[in-house]
């Protein structure tokens, strides 16, 4: 006996009908065969040459993981149900998807969708924009046709200026910018906005805040994306509120300690030692200091240099994942993403292919449980894919790649739109447009 499964979020008839054209009464074996061919499909977006077996086999893995997620939600005649509670239905040819797991996702993983399947992702952006459109403001964290405002920051308009930077512009950006501008202003999508946008910092004790600095640094990274949209789209009026504001990280550098740290809203600083976790979101001021992607020069100059920078960087990564407690990285969790390739802004690339070789080789395996932290719908995945590969997507709401040596002798990505990108010699950072 074969049981066949449907499922929708709109109604029983939807769930049959999403069956029958699924599946359209193929045996078992051969809807099996054909979803592995579809998958293979999709894996060989990337084609690499050397590395080891177990290092295809990581690799492979991370990519097929970074590319379950977000999930189709309309059902096959693209009706589905809003965040507004309301049946809807996708353009022809269009998919609404779902699923958004924005604090993880922005940082790498919708850049790797965008670089593979720019139409698809085009969809998710749009996705994005109908989910603000619905609820009446973005949501961080999006499970089904529902927000659970779980995390912290202001990651989904990110999420699809980073798309649209990938190429990903098949979705209406024009509309996205505009609404993610006023939403800005709105307590569910940014707690603690009246201090952000009037101090230029989230103050410690911030009453429904999670993580002042953590907040702060989040809401800068997110103006920064937002702006390179809105700056892509000739609106420069925006671009330069954005700009602005997206320098909001030096309002808690603080210079005697060298750290970003809380700070009471008279202007005081609280306290402070690098490993306490207070005022941070799952890390500490030591992995959280770092997490300025869009203005590392700045970060660096306020520093003291290149050189006092190598030398830090190269303390921190003593450890590799070294837990939410301790002043080292933690590349087990989102926030020390895109640490390692700070190197490379202070001219050692080769230090940054050094860490994340390293971490590739002792915190990913080939076997059960081989992943180092929460995969968090892709995110720690596609991390594995980009170190693989020697590139990283480091500025929100660009295509800029940070370029380092690649784990394999030869990769090539093949792109949705028929291009293709070559990993090979050349500058350390490359831009898809």
């Amino acid at each position: 006996m074969t049981a066949r499964v449907g499922v929708s979020f709109v109604d029983v008839e939807g769930a049959r009908r999403n069956a029958l054209n699924e599946q359209k009464a193929q045996s078992y074996d051969t809807i099996r065969q054909d979803v592995r061919a579809d998958w293979n499909q999709w894996l060989n977006r990337i084609t690499v040459g050397g590395g080891t077996d177990a290092q295809r086999r990581v690799f492979y893995t991370a990519l097929y993981h970074a590319l379950l997620h977000p999930s189709v939600f309309s059902d096959t005649d693209g009706r589905y149900t809003g965040m507004d509670g309301v049946v809807h239905r996708t353009e022809a040819g269009h998919v609404q998807y779902a699923n958004f797991s924005g604090w993880d996702v922005y940082r790498c993983q919708v850049q790797l969708l965008a670089l593979l399947a720019p139409r698809e992702a085009s969809d998710i952006a749009q996705s994005v924009l109908n989910q603000g459109l619905q609820a009446g403001y973005f949501d961080r964290w999006t499970l089904a046709n529902g927000g659970s405002g779980v995390m912290v920051g202001d990651p989904l308009p990110a999420i699809a200026s980073a798309i649209h930077a990938f190429g990903g512009t098949g979705f209406d950006a024009a509309t996205l910018l505009r609404t993610a501008l006023a939403d800005r202003q709105d307590n569910r999508q940014r707690p603690g906005h009246e201090q952000y946008d009037t101090l230029g910092y989230v103050p410690a004790g911030t009453k429904g805040v999670w993580g002042s600095v953590s907040t702060t640094l989040e809401y800068a990274a997110a103006d920064y994306a937002l702006a390179q949209l809105a700056h892509r789209l000739g609106d420069l009026t925006s671009y330069d509120t954005l700009l602005r504001a997206s320098g909001n990280w030096r309002n808690l550098f603080n210079p005697a300690t060298g750290y970003i740290q809380p700070r009471a809203a008279d202007g005081t600083w609280p306290a402070f030692t690098p490993a306490q976790k207070t005022e941070y979101v799952e890390g500490n001021a030591a992995q959280y200091t770092w997490m300025v992607p869009q203005d590392l020069p700045g970060l660096f100059a306020a520093m003291g240099g290149d050189a006092a920078v190598t030398a830090r960087l190269d303390t921190f990564f003593t450890h590799l994942n070294a837990g939410a407690d301790q002043p080292y990285a933690y590349l087990g969790n989102e926030p020390s993403f895109g640490t390692p390739w700070a190197y490379a802004s202070v001219g050692h690339a080769d230090r940054a292919a050094a860490v994340t070789h390293r971490a590739l080789a002792t915190l990913f395996t080939d076997a059960p449980g081989g992943l180092v932290g929460n995969d968090d719908l892709g995110a720690m995945s596609s991390w594995a894919v980009w170190a693989s590969l020697g590139l990283y997507p480091e500025v929100p709401g660009t295509a800029q790649l940070v370029r380092t040596e690649p784990l394999f002798t030869t990769a090539t990505v093949h792109r949705g739109d028929g291009t293709s990108l070559t990993v090979g010699a050349g500058s350390r950072r490359r831009s898809l447009r």
